[in-house]
């Protein structure tokens, strides 16, 4: 990838958080977006040509999602995301309220996005509108976790989870032992 030319080699934070999240492990901790996204990526494409190879790829239906508390957190996060995400083949979109929700969702339909970057208000409209699944969804990442739990999102974030493959979640923070 030519974007990663600039890098000579993982931080140390990075190079912990991706092990955890390859090994499919949640992370708490990680400040860098790079740190979950790259991983979240590459294990979206991977289940992209999966579910496309069965026939079981949804168009209304993204694979994975990072829920973030603001807007324009969503926005920076969607600009990493679009740096890299071309470069495996997952086109990525942004949810977020104080915007059009048609344009947002016409984006959504438009690309095939399989990785939504959104705030948990605006996407809880698009799932309870039914106009969004998260029955495909196993890549999950909570940026500014602790944020949007002092922002009062816990019940969204836990209506959320309930939509999405993700299940028997294990909790890991970086730099806990990983034995």
């Amino acid at each position: 990838m030519k974007s990663l030319a600039q890098f000579d080699a993982p931080t140390p934070i990075q190079a912990q958080g991706w092990s955890i999240a390859l090994k499919g492990l949640d992370m708490v901790g990680i400040g860098q977006t790079l740190g979950y996204l790259l991983p979240g990526l590459l294990h979206v494409s991977h289940h992209q040509q999966l579910y496309a190879q069965h026939q079981k790829l949804q168009r209304d239906a993204p694979i994975g999602l990072v829920l973030a508390p603001t807007r324009e957190l969503v926005q920076q996060i969607l600009a990493v995301a679009s740096e890299f995400g071309p470069k495996v083949h997952v086109e990525s979109v942004a949810m977020f309220g104080g915007a059009s929700r048609d344009v947002q969702l016409g984006t959504f339909y438009k690309r095939s996005a399989k990785l939504v970057v959104a705030t948990p208000g605006r996407l809880i409209d698009f799932l309870e509108s039914g106009q969004l699944r998260l029955g495909q969804c196993s890549f999950v990442v909570l940026d500014e976790a602790d944020r949007m739990l002092d922002m009062g999102f816990e019940p969204q974030i836990s209506s959320i989870m309930q939509h999405t493959r993700v299940s028997d979640v294990q909790h890991t923070r970086v730099g806990d032992n990983q034995e």
